[in-house]
């Protein structure tokens, strides 16, 4: 081979500019923000930075995790920031929702909001959870899907069955690849509250098929969320990404209630934003643009 391209870079990473130094073979990384967990410990901090500052070339999938790249060891110069890509063929606004939407069982006038993304403190769905009570209590129509695994799961399951609130969302695990289009169909908009992201692919995704999110000011969000145009941002006040859950102060808390709500009350916005949203995708995520 002429090249090892490594994605993150502990451990692949490290084992990569190893091969490579004993091969006298280039070799680059792409980091998808497993440095902002592995990057400063130790041994793997030390271990990362090596690799890092003998790599030819550094992708990152942020402007914010070309920073840290740089900040852990990497040449400014041979590093770059690419959003990732989702295929814009098969997700796309023509897929029908409607057997999806049967089969959630909401009531015919529901505004469903969907999480797609793991039950882990980064991705911040429990305070959506927490926070559902004062949105249902202003917009009765307004349901959830929450599609994906994780450690939380039975804990807001609990949460949710003990506050009443059961009829109003549903939690399906893990969801098969090839269905996730007609899930996303079946939704209204999604939300992503994260205190860590480097480009969500499943935003990109939900986007894809004209759907708006709502989502925090973190990370590689307010990369591809536009206010108004794409969607809604909250601000967290968080400086940099981080895998564990900060809390949310009261001002966020308001800031992605209302948001949610402005979702769930503005046909006109939402679908605004939404086809804002899927030429975003289209023109700048898309495989052909990225391959561009």
């Amino acid at each position: 081979f002429d090249l090892l391209h490594a994605h993150n870079t502990y451990p692949v990473g490290v084992v990569a500019a190893l091969a490579a130094k004993t091969m006298r073979r280039p070799y680059g990384i792409t980091e998808h923000g497993d440095l902002l967990v592995d990057g400063r410990r130790q041994p793997q901090s030390f271990l990362s930075r090596r690799a890092l500052v003998g790599a030819d070339f550094v992708i990152a999938a942020s402007r914010e995790l070309v920073e840290l790249v740089v900040e852990c060891g990497a040449e400014r110069e041979k590093s770059v920031a690419f959003i990732n890509a989702v295929d814009v063929e098969r997700f796309h606004p023509g897929i029908a929702g409607s057997p999806w939407r049967e089969r959630l069982g909401f009531p015919r006038d529901a505004v469903i909001c969907l999480s797609l993304r793991r039950l882990v403190d980064k991705c911040g769905v429990q305070h959506v959870v927490r926070l559902a009570p004062r949105m249902i209590e202003k917009a009765p129509q307004l349901c959830f899907v929450l599609a994906g695994e994780g450690p939380l799961r039975s804990i807001l399951q609990a949460e949710v069955q003990e506050r009443g609130l059961a009829p109003h969302f549903r939690f399906l695990g893990t969801v098969p690849n090839d269905e996730t289009p007609q899930l996303i169909a079946a939704c209204d908009f999604a939300v992503y509250p994260s205190f860590a992201e480097a480009t969500s692919v499943s935003a990109l995704e939900v986007m894809a098929m004209a759907r708006p999110v709502v989502a925090s000011d973190v990370g590689g969000l307010p990369e591809i969320v536009f206010p108004e145009e794409t969607g809604l941002l909250v601000p967290f006040h968080v400086r940099e990404s981080t895998y564990g859950d900060l809390g949310l102060l009261p001002d966020s808390e308001e800031g992605l209630i209302a948001a949610v709500l402005r979702m769930v009350h503005d046909d006109d916005a939402r679908r605004r934003m939404g086809e804002g949203a899927r030429r975003f995708v289209v023109e700048n995520a898309s495989w052909p643009a990225y391959v561009a």
